[in-house]
């Protein structure tokens, strides 16, 4: 029996014993919201089980036994997989090593798998999906994100996925020389792409944030350390790595078309050669949007790499800090579940802008399929690609000669967050809220980020385009000189009915006398 064969039998079992429970709730008991470890899949199981008849409890015992069954036999496939396919990868003393995987997201999204995933199937099992969370129906409204490129820096984008049939993906470049930017061997640039700019069509239905974006594959990563590679091996491909993000982020700045630049991905130290990158590329007026990183200590920290976790991030600590989301002119994107929920695996850090979406995200898999990524873990590299996607959905409807940090701007000040007026490391500005940056009117009165186009305070706005439902109340000094001159008016028909009623009291007296 197959690895593939054991993991659908086992998920057949869970999912008819979730149906035998969902059909036992209560109905109407929720349970509140708390926060997710990412080793969990954010759900939402709120229900009690009742007293069940005795055969309805036949048939959740049978589904318990049957995914008992199947458990150990994933689990020693599972080992067999790590020990023999993915290689342990030596790191620093103090840290755990992990599996470096060959696949983006190996987890639940198989390479070669041509599946085509179900919406359905996941609203019956009660995941609550990712792409679905920005109120993308009302943005998409105003602008499906046309006008835009983006450049995603990344492993290509096998651009034949059905999922992208329809999207307008460029030929792009190819750093790794492995024969074209439009082939992924990893999975990871091609989920990313279906984020931004995934096709809502009859052949694999995925809402891409901004499905009318031109997406441009810059290739930087093409194949991760073989089995057995040394510390040595993974520093010299970290290095590779990083030239190559390098050599793509100038490559990116000097191409006139492009007006976003993506990069889902961080490293742990900082290099003067990639800011100095960073540097010319904001310099050439482009947004750039970057992985703030998830906890690990390895040198790449690949946002997609899904590494287990080692010791806990150090909150507003210089050490959390990540390439290139560190540097200036950069937003630097985390990322939280699907559920809204903070996770305690990401490195919160003043380079922290924005938050995203980064569990239980419905993307192209391969050449073929789609999947849901992030089932385990939280993932600051899809939490990029609806940031970017945001971004391309804001530049698109205002106007196109708009600075990008008038974009910046736009999509930090609408975030969702607690206290308008204030940042934190682990959410930034707070939650990208696409349609709100659409319609932002920047008044100067607004709290929370400074706009790059005020110094002062005033009443009028001087950018965005006329929307409606407004943030602020513009009527509101109108509607209060129109009360004025009501009660002016109540004002003095008072004071006649008084002066009338003393004169009909004066005449009457005078009668009497």
């Amino acid at each position: 029996m197959t690895r593939s064969d054991v993991m659908g039998r086992w998920l057949r079992a869970v999912r008819e014993l979730r149906g035998i429970m969902r059909r036992e709730r209560t109905p109407g008991i929720r349970v509140p919201q708390r926060r997710v470890h990412p080793s969990r899949s954010p759900r939402r199981p709120s229900f009690s089980a009742r007293g069940s008849h005795g055969r309805r409890r036949t048939r959740l015992a049978a589904a318990v036994l049957a995914a008992a069954m199947a458990m150990p036999s994933v689990l020693s496939l599972n080992a067999v997989a790590a020990t023999e396919q993915t290689p342990r990868i030596g790191m620093p003393e103090g840290s755990r090593s992990y599996v470096a995987p060959f696949w983006f997201d190996d987890g639940t999204c198989q390479e070669g798998d041509t599946s085509i995933l179900k919406r359905e199937e996941l609203e019956a099992d009660d995941f609550v999906i990712a792409n679905d969370t920005l109120g993308l129906p009302e943005a998409h409204e105003l602008s499906r994100g046309g006008t835009v490129t983006i450049a995603i820096i990344d492993t290509g984008v096998q651009s034949n996925n059905p999922a992208l049939a329809g999207a307008r993906i460029e030929a792009g470049y190819d750093f790794t020389d492995s024969g074209s930017a439009l082939t992924d061997h990893d999975g990871h640039g091609t989920a990313v792409a279906s984020v931004i700019a995934g096709q809502n069509n009859g052949d694999a239905p995925i809402d891409g944030v901004a499905p009318e974006a031109s997406i441009v594959p810059v290739k930087v990563i093409d194949s991760k350390p073989n089995s057995g590679a040394s510390e040595e091996e993974v520093a010299n491909y970290n290095n590779e790595t990083r030239e190559r993000v390098i050599s793509g982020v100038i490559w990116a700045a000097d191409n006139p078309s492009i007006d976003i630049i993506a990069i889902p991905l961080a490293f742990e130290t900082d290099s003067p050669a990639l800011k100095e990158a960073i540097a010319h590329a904001v310099g050439q007026g482009k947004l750039i949007i970057a992985a703030a990183g998830d906890a690990t200590s390895d040198e790449l920290v690949s946002a997609y790499a899904t590494p287990s976790a080692t010791e806990s991030a150090t909150e507003g600590t210089h050490a959390n800090l990540r390439y290139p989301a560190a540097y200036d002119g950069v937003i630097g994107v985390t990322a939280v579940t699907a559920t809204s929920d903070v996770s305690d695996d990401l490195m919160h850090s003043e380079a922290v802008d924005l938050a995203g979406p980064g569990t239980n995200v419905l993307v192209a898999n391969g050449d073929a399929g789609t999947c849901l990524a992030a089932t385990n873990a939280v993932s600051t590299g899809y939490a990029t690609g609806f940031v970017v996607g945001a971004a391309a959905l804001t530049m698109s409807y205002n106007n196109p000669s708009e600075s990008p940090e008038m974009t910046a701007f736009r999509l930090k000040q609408s975030a969702r967050r607690g206290d308008p007026s204030s940042r934190t490391d682990e959410l930034g500005w707070g939650i990208v809220n696409p349609y709100a940056a659409m319609t932002l009117i920047d008044d100067g009165a607004l709290p929370g980020p400074g706009s790059p186009e005020r110094e002062s305070p005033s009443a009028y706005a001087t950018s965005g385009r006329a929307v409606p439902d407004p943030p602020h109340d513009m009527t509101a000094q109108s509607r209060f000189v129109g009360a004025l001159w009501v009660a002016g008016g109540v004002g003095a028909v008072l004071v006649l009915l008084i002066f009338a009623a003393g004169r009909a009291r004066g005449k009457r007296q005078e009668e009497d006398e």
